[in-house]
């Protein structure tokens, strides 16, 4: 009886070291599955990742930013967060529309930079793989100023209607700056028109000179043949009376 409890013994200690064994074996293969070929996959299509945004106006007048991420495969998710960490964001392959996600952002009047990080959803290869950003813009709301109306201010950086930079300058400065941008675009076109009225006139002048140059010769060679005319007849005259 004790030899066979020894036995039962035996063999229930040899189960559970044989278990533990296959389960840190298979712990271990788990642990090792992000091999350098699998970590080159991973970074060649989160380097595919991008995002970008379109713009769009509503019917009250308000912009809407539609924000859109692309090319997110099943072997990837993303998060997304707001430099202020306001707004977060997890886009996993299940949540995409024709391998697209668009998400919208109301707020127009702020400059705001999304952070865009692609991490993998392979077992064995969690982690960080890649990570970009995207600026969104504001609104300016100089581009509706009269300052910027003008031919020569419109594409004025101050003058955009868009912008991904807060300005320094106070208002004063900057419509000062706006102004000045106009005056000094009047100031070269108007040089540029005196220069070029100078020219015309320099040309118009050579051109009557050479009219006139021309006139000259006409008229001293008709006179020449006229009296090489004269001549000719005075000489047969002469000659007529003779005989």
């Amino acid at each position: 009886m004790k030899k066979t409890i020894t036995i039962m013994f035996l063999l229930t200690i040899s189960y559970f070291i044989n278990f533990s064994y296959v389960l840190a074996e298979e712990t271990s293969k788990k642990e090792n599955t992000c091999d350098y070929k699998a970590q080159a996959e991973l970074n060649k299509i989160a380097a595919n990742v991008t995002a970008s945004y379109e713009i769009e106006k509503k019917e009250d007048g308000s912009n809407v930013f539609k924000i859109s991420v692309y090319n997110i495969t099943e072997k990837l998710f993303v998060s997304v967060l707001d430099e202020e960490e306001v707004f977060s964001l997890t886009i996993t392959p299940a949540q995409l529309t024709n391998g697209v996600y668009t998400f919208e952002i109301a707020n127009d009047t702020d400059v705001i930079r999304y952070n865009f990080t692609v991490r993998s959803l392979l077992e064995g290869c969690t982690g960080t793989i890649r990570k970009f950003s995207l600026v969104k813009p504001k609104r300016n709301k100089y581009h509706d100023y009269n300052e910027c109306k003008f031919a020569d201010t419109e594409n004025y950086s101050y003058c955009q209607e868009w912008i991904t930079k807060n300005f320094s300058l106070s208002e004063s400065d900057i419509l000062k700056k706006i102004n000045e941008q106009r005056n000094g675009i009047k100031k070269i076109t108007t040089a540029k028109c005196i220069e070029c009225e100078e020219s015309v006139r320099e040309l118009a002048k050579k051109e009557r000179i050479k009219l006139i140059k021309k006139i000259i010769v006409i008229v001293v060679s008709i006179l020449i043949a006229l009296d090489i005319i004269y001549i000719y007849i005075k000489t047969c005259h002469i000659k007529d009376s003779e005989i």
